[in-house]
C-alpha cells in the first residue's frame, strides 16, 4: 500500500464528525478494481484521489469518498474494526463530477447492543437524502472500539489522498488537483461541538508538518512509503476563521508534475 496524503488531526477526541468538501477540479485515477467483472488482481492495480474523514484508538477506520470506475465517485467505509470495508453505489456523473461541493457526516452509532459506523453524504445538507436515500451502515465488530467512541471519544482526522494498492505510484499518471476541506467541525463523546479551526486543531511536528492559515503546523504531508516528494503535493491555499479552517491540497503523480 502506498499513496500520498495531507491531513488534519482533531484537537480533541469525538464519535462524531462533519463538513463540507470541495471534491478536485481536475482528477484522474485508474480504477480497474472497479470494473464490471473485476478480480481481487484488478483491486490491486486501483491508484485512486479520495477525501474522507479518519476515526481511530489503536484499530480504526476510514470513511468518506473516492473515485470509481469511469471517474464517478462513490461513498465507502473501509478499516480493521469490520469484518469487511463497503463501498456505496457510484453517484450519478451527471450530479457529481469535478468540483462538487458535498456535505458529510460520519459517526458512531450503538442500536441495541450493536455499534455502527455511519455516513451520509449530499449536495445540500447533512441530513439529507439527494444523493443517499439512507446513510452507508457498516456493523463494528471490534466491541471495544465501538463502545471507546462512545464514552471518551477517538481521535479524527480528515485527508485529501491519492491512495495506491501498488507500491509505486508517483509515475502513475494519477492526479488530484485543488481538492478542498471546507468548514468542518466534530462532536465529543460528552457531547461537545467543536468548529473545526486552526485552534481545535492538533499540531504536529513530523518532518512533513505544514502550517495552516494561523502559523501553526496543523497540517501533515506523508507518503505511506516514507519519505513524500514535495514536487508531487503542495498545500496551495488556507483560511482559518470563526466558521473553520480550510486547505486546498494537490497531488500530482504525472510523469512531470506541474503544481
Amino acid at each position: 500500500m502506498s499513496g500520498y496524503s495531507c491531513m488534519r488531526d482533531a484537537k480533541y477526541k469525538g464519535y462524531k464528525v462533519y463538513g463540507k468538501l470541495k471534491l478536485p477540479t481536475y482528477y484522474a485515477g485508474t480504477c480497474p478494481g472497479d470494473a464490471p467483472n473485476a478480480g481481487v488482481e484488478d483491486y490491486k492495480r486501483n491508484i485512486l484521489p479520495e477525501m474522507f474523514f479518519g476515526m481511530y484508538d489503536g484499530s480504526g477506520l476510514d470513511i468518506g469518498v473516492r473515485v470509481s470506475y469511469n471517474s464517478t465517485w462513490r461513498p465507502f467505509i473501509y478499516g480493521n474494526v469490520f469484518a469487511n470495508g463497503i463501498d456505496g453505489a457510484a453517484f450519478p456523473a451527471s450530479s457529481v463530477t469535478a468540483g462538487t461541493t458535498l456535505y458529510m457526516s460520519a459517526w458512531v452509532e450503538k442500536v441495541g447492543t450493536t455499534y455502527y459506523e455511519k455516513l451520509n453524504v449530499s449536495k445540500t445538507g447533512y441530513n439529507n437524502t439527494d444523493l443517499m436515500s439512507a446513510p452507508l451502515s457498516n456493523k463494528i465488530t471490534n466491541i471495544t472500539f465501538g463502545a471507546t467512541a462512545l464514552s471518551t471519544g477517538l481521535l479524527l482526522r480528515r485527508e485529501n489522498v491519492i491512495a495506491s494498492n501498488p507500491d509505486e505510484c508517483e509515475t502513475s499518471g494519477c492526479y488530484s488537483l485543488g481538492g478542498q476541506w471546507l468548514q468542518c467541525g466534530y462532536v465529543t463523546a460528552s457531547g461537545v461541538t467543536y468548529t473545526w479551526r486552526d485552534s481545535n486543531s492538533y499540531i504536529f511536528t513530523t518532518p512533513g508538518a505544514t502550517a495552516g492559515a494561523s502559523g501553526n503546523k496543523v497540517l501533515e504531508l506523508r507518503s505511506d512509503s516514507g519519505t513524500y516528494d514535495p514536487n508531487r503535493i503542495k498545500v496551495t491555499a488556507t483560511t482559518d476563521t470563526t466558521s473553520g479552517a480550510t486547505e486546498t491540497v494537490s497531488i500530482d503523480f504525472r510523469t512531470t508534475p506541474s503544481i
